[in-house]
């Protein structure tokens, strides 16, 4: 049995910190999710905002306390814990939050907070640093690069099988897929990749794109707990089409399918 929750969103208002008698400190925080939901019949898409009460405990919370401010992104890991308490008419009530146990640093600095730079992640067990990413080119979308999980490169996607070896997956909405996408790749949203999981095969490898490469990182994450050998795309599908059209403009510089050596 499994008891995960994994959330990316934003935090609602500045973390709510208490110590405990003890020392102990404990924060809480609400935090944000929004899901876009595509309908094919109008061919829109609509969004859904849920709010979720996470727990933060001792060291995590520390870190919420100094570092979390309204308005901040973070990456959340937990499990589901149910309360139940007596209210003062003596009513029994019930309330589920989410205890984390991992927490992740994303987007730029909040505001008055001195937050580390983007991707710093806080949680029981230390994890070693990933390669600092290349510079992006001028115009590209800043990537995402993910300690903890395999990358593959945008050199390299042309140069991926195609031939069943290996499975390639597209973890975007829909919507972005039908907008653009790269060949050979099955569209399998992250939202719904847990029911898929079944249609593939573990003998072989797979490899993982999004929009940015967060939330491949993501799915290479879960499919690494599920028994998969797995790489995302560093930096995504908008890092790739910015490197792809700066060296077919690179390349249209020099005649005869020259290229400066």
């Amino acid at each position: 049995m499994v008891n995960k929750v994994i959330l990316i969103g934003n935090v609602g208002m500045d973390p709510e910190v208490r110590a405990l008698e003890g020392g102990a400190k404990v924060a809480r925080l609400r935090i944000a999710t929004t899901e876009r939901i595509y309908n094919r019949q109008t061919q829109t898409a609509t969004e859904h905002t849920e709010w979720h009460t996470v727990t933060l405990w001792r060291g995590l919370a520390d870190v919420a306390d100094r570092y979390v401010r309204k308005g901040s992104q973070v990456y959340i890991e937990g499990s589901l814990r149910t309360r139940e308490w007596t209210d003062k008419d003596n009513n029994k009530r019930y309330t589920t939050e989410i205890v984390a146990n991992d927490m992740k640093l994303l987007g730029r600095r909040a505001e008055g907070a001195g937050a580390p730079m983007d991707g710093s992640t806080y949680g029981a067990a230390p994890r070693p640093a990933a390669a600092a990413p290349a510079e992006a080119p001028s115009g590209a979308a800043q990537p995402f690069s993910g300690g903890g999980a395999a990358e593959t490169s945008a050199d390299e996607v042309d140069d991926l099988p195609r031939d069943g070896s290996a499975a390639l997956l597209d973890v975007r909405t829909e919507w972005e897929y039908q907008r653009g996408h790269l060949d050979g790749f099955r569209n399998v949203p992250l939202d719904d990749l847990r029911e898929h999981l079944d249609e593939l095969d573990r003998d072989k490898p797979v490899y993982v794109n999004c929009q940015t490469g967060l939330r491949s990182y993501l799915a290479c994450r879960l499919l690494t707990q599920y028994g998969f050998t797995c790489a995302h795309l560093s930096g995504g599908y908008s890092f790739y089409q910015v490197v792809t059209k700066e060296q077919q403009t690179a390349r249209s510089a020099y005649p005869c399918g020259m290229e400066k050596l």
